[in-house]
C-alpha cells in the first residue's frame, strides 16, 4: 500500500491581490515598519505579513485583504489633511489616548467630554496616526450630523468594492455586516453635534457591530447624553479632558515648535490664553503667524 502523499506547502499558497500588495510594501517602507508594526496595524501577525508580502499567503486572502484596502485608503485620505502645527503630546493627548484605549479595550460606547480648543481634535489626530484603522468622523455644520450623515462618513473611509444594493441591501445594513465583530474603533470628533437621532443611531451601531465607539465633544455633549437615561446608563467611559495645572508646560512646548526665539517673551501671554477659553487652538494659530 502506497503511502500518502504530504502536500506540498506550494499547494496551499493563495492568490493575492499582487497590485495591492505592492501599495502595502510601499506603505511599509514609507513609514520604516517592521513586520510585526505593520502586523499591528492591520491587526495581523508579522507571520501572516511576511507571507503576504512574500506571495506566500497561505490563510484568509478576503480577510487581510479588506483591512490592507481600509489602511491604504484611509491614509491616502489623511494625507491630504494638512495641520497648522505639528500635533504633539500634551496632558490632554494622554488623557483623551488612555481614554480611547480603554473604549477600544473593552468595546464600550465611551464619552470624552472638555472645553473647546484644549486640544481633544489633535489628540484625536495623534491616536489614529498610531492605530490606522481607526475610523474617525470629525462633524461640523456643514456635514450630516444623523444616521445618513454618519452612513456616508463611514462608506468613505472604508472599502466598498463589494457592496450591490440587490444582494446587500441598503448602504447601512452592508456597513453593519462589514464591521461586524471586527473591532474597528469609531471615533466622533464634536460629537455635541449629533442630532437625537445620530446619536440613537451610533448607539444601534455598536450593538449590532459590538465596535468601540468613542464620543468626543464639548461640556453639552455630556448635557445630551444625560438627558436620555438609557444611553447614559450604556456610557462604559465618561473622561473629562483638562489642562488642569499643566497649561504653562503645554503653552511652552507649543512655542517651542512654532516661535523658539520668541518662548521667554511670549510664554507668560501664552499660559495666560492657554489657560482660558480657546487656549491651544488660538495660541496656536495667533503665534503661527508671526513666526511664520
Amino acid at each position: 500500500m502506497t503511502p500518502p502523499t504530504a502536500t506540498p506547502a506550494n499547494d496551499r499558497v493563495k492568490p493575492i491581490d499582487q497590485l495591492l500588495r505592492q501599495q502595502l510594501q510601499k506603505y511599509k517602507d514609507r513609514e520604516s515598519l517592521s513586520l510585526k508594526d505593520l502586523g499591528k496595524r492591520i491587526d495581523a501577525s508579522e507571520a501572516m505579513v511576511s507571507r503576504y508580502l512574500s506571495d506566500r499567503f497561505e490563510g484568509d486572502v478576503g480577510g487581510i485583504e479588506l483591512k490592507i484596502r481600509d489602511l491604504i485608503k484611509l491614509d491616502e485620505m489623511r494625507a491630504l489633511v494638512i495641520q497648522e502645527i505639528e500635533t504633539f503630546p500634551t496632558l490632554v493627548t494622554k488623557q483623551v489616548h488612555n481614554a480611547l484605549e480603554l473604549i477600544r479595550k473593552n468595546s464600550h460606547v465611551g464619552l470624552i467630554f472638555g472645553d473647546a480648543g484644549v486640544g481633544k481634535s489633535r489628540a484625536i489626530q495623534l491616536y489614529t496616526s498610531k492605530t490606522p484603522l481607526s475610523l474617525q468622523i470629525t462633524l461640523s455644520r456643514f456635514s450630516g450630523s444623523d444616521t445618513n450623515g454618519i452612513i456616508t462618513a463611514i462608506w468613505r473611509q472604508i472599502d466598498t468594492s463589494a457592496y450591490r444594493r440587490k444582494r446587500d441591501g441598503n448602504r447601512g445594513s452592508f456597513l453593519v455586516e462589514r464591521l461586524k465583530g471586527s473591532g474597528r474603533m469609531l471615533i466622533i470628533d464634536n460629537a455635541h453635534r449629533l442630532t437625537r437621532v445620530g446619536r440613537e443611531a451610533l448607539f444601534d451601531f455598536h450593538d449590532a457591530t459590538g465596535c468601540p465607539i468613542a464620543l468626543v465633544g464639548n461640556p453639552e455633549l455630556l448635557d445630551a447624553i444625560e438627558e436620555n437615561d438609557q444611553q447614559f446608563s450604556r456610557v462604559g467611559v465618561r473622561m473629562k479632558a483638562d489642562l488642569k495645572d499643566k497649561a504653562e508646560e503645554a503653552a511652552g512646548e507649543l512655542l517651542t515648535r512654532v516661535w523658539p526665539e520668541a518662548v521667554a517673551e511670549l510664554l507668560d501671554l501664552a499660559t495666560t490664553v492657554v489657560t482660558h477659553h480657546g487656549r491651544l487652538r488660538a495660541c496656536g494659530t495667533r503665534s503661527a503667524l508671526p513666526a511664520s
